[in-house]
């Protein structure tokens, strides 16, 4: 519930509090300033720059047949909700083939903010499902919501971030030659001479376009 960068004590919510050596996090960036104390207004105001997406997953199953027999869809349709569809059933073998799953995906930002509820938007996207004849009929449907989906390289970006990670500096990171890239070449990667006492890892902590082979491959990078 709140980090000391000063001290080197992390509390957490049953009033434990310890202290470390090294501190490596996997926090979105946002979250991790957010819990530490006595952060400048110049670092929050950084914060407050940085942009991604946040995802809306609508499970949708339908008691009939796939009717197409492609595991991915992109609609490029803005006056819909749904972006990336995928048909669940064709990504596992399933012989009887007597029912279809489909997994909609729906972005919202700040600059695209959720404006419905979640069920009146879960309703919506199983309606663009049948309009787009995916489906004639919808027999269960389920939702959720992921708060952090992928990094907005906008140009407000890598001067908020920058300004971060050199705050950061001063509590124990080693700026590194890529950190404001959004992606990472691990062949050209050189190893650092060392990290600091604190370090950042993951897509949303270092606030990357990382997939989930990037995240492996930092923390190899880290322990090698």
């Amino acid at each position: 519930v709140e980090i000391s960068l000063t001290k080197k004590t992390v509390l957490f919510s049953n009033g434990l509090k310890i202290n470390y050596a090294k501190l490596i996090n996997t926090l979105p960036l946002p979250e991790f300033i957010h819990l530490v104390d006595h952060v400048p207004s110049s670092i929050v105001a950084s914060v407050k720059k940085l942009k991604c997406t946040s995802l809306f997953l609508v499970n949708i199953e339908s008691g009939e047949k796939s009717i197409y027999p492609y595991h991915l869809i992109y609609n490029y349709d803005e006056a819909m909700f749904s972006t990336r569809i995928t048909q669940k059933n064709l990504l596992v073998e399933n012989t009887h083939n007597t029912f279809s799953q489909f997994q909609v995906e729906v972005y919202f930002s700040k600059l695209n903010p959720q404006q419905l509820s979640n069920e009146s938007i879960a309703k919506k996207v199983g309606n663009e499902l049948v309009k787009m004849g995916l489906i004639k009929n919808i027999q269960n449907i389920s939702f959720q919501s992921i708060p952090y989906a992928n990094i907005i390289f906008d140009l407000e970006r890598e001067e908020a971030q920058s300004n971060i990670f050199s705050w950061l500096e001063s509590f124990g990171l080693c700026r590194e030659n890529d950190d404001l890239d959004p992606l990472t070449d691990w062949e050209k990667k050189r190893k650092e001479d060392s990290f600091g006492d604190l370090i950042l890892a993951g897509r949303f902590a270092q606030w990357k376009y990382f997939w989930s082979d990037d995240c492996v491959l930092r923390g190899k990078f880290i322990f090698s």
